[in-house]
């Protein structure tokens, strides 16, 4: 198993610059013109980046969305529990926006979530607090906010968050890690290819992320 990487023209990465420049999140003419059906995960999101992603599922609309945790990113509540007022505020943009989206939301909760939050707002979504696996088409994907925390699944597809030092990555065997920091993937589960989107300028600086190793 191999992620192809899309090449594109001159033209198609300054359109993709200036979607990045004004906020937004550039999705290729490939990944729009895709029928199959489509995973998106994402990770560590603060609360800036929710419009714009919000416009990408919009546009999408995946069957399926997992987030590898710390849902409202620009508050570290394991750090400042006092804003625990503000966290469930913000999370409550995050999961309406979710539950718009009509895909079947898959979330392992991170350092900076408060389970019994999310747990109030009664949402449809799939919660875990640890790991867990997925199995879609002929993947099985496994999902946590910890890499560390994935290496007693057997799986496909790794999908984790947290720690920018942890690539994105097909390793010796074949199985793909895939860092929901360093990008947004789409996934084609049909026909079995990847798409790499950039967040929108500022995101990094909203999650502290040139701050803290693991966020």
């Amino acid at each position: 198993m191999s992620i192809a990487v899309e090449k594109r023209s001159i033209k198609e990465a300054l359109k993709e610059k200036w979607q990045y420049m004004t906020g937004g999140i550039y999705m290729p003419k490939a990944l729009l013109e895709t029928k199959g059906e489509l995973l998106v995960h994402i990770s560590d999101t603060p609360l800036m980046s929710y419009a714009a992603i919000s416009h990408l599922l919009k546009r999408l609309n995946p069957k399926w969305i997992i987030h590898t945790g710390d849902l409202v990113d620009n508050i570290k509540l394991e750090l400042s529990f006092s804003k625990i007022d503000l966290y469930r505020k913000h999370l409550v943009k995050l999961t309406r926006m979710l539950e718009m989206s009509n895909s079947e939301v898959y979330i392992s909760l991170g350092n900076h979530d408060h389970y019994d939050s999310i747990m109030a707002l009664n949402t449809p979504f799939h919660i875990c607090k640890k790991a867990e696996t997925l199995k879609l088409g002929t993947f099985t994907i496994a999902y946590s906010h910890y890499i560390e925390l994935l290496n007693d699944y057997e799986a496909n597809i790794y999908l984790f968050g947290h720690n920018k030092y942890k690539k994105t990555e097909v390793n010796n065997d074949g199985k793909i890690y895939l860092n929901g920091l360093e990008q947004i993937t789409v996934m084609d589960i049909t026909n079995k290819q990847y798409f790499f989107l950039r967040y929108p300028i500022g995101t990094d600086d909203s999650r502290m992320l040139r701050m803290r190793i693991g966020i």
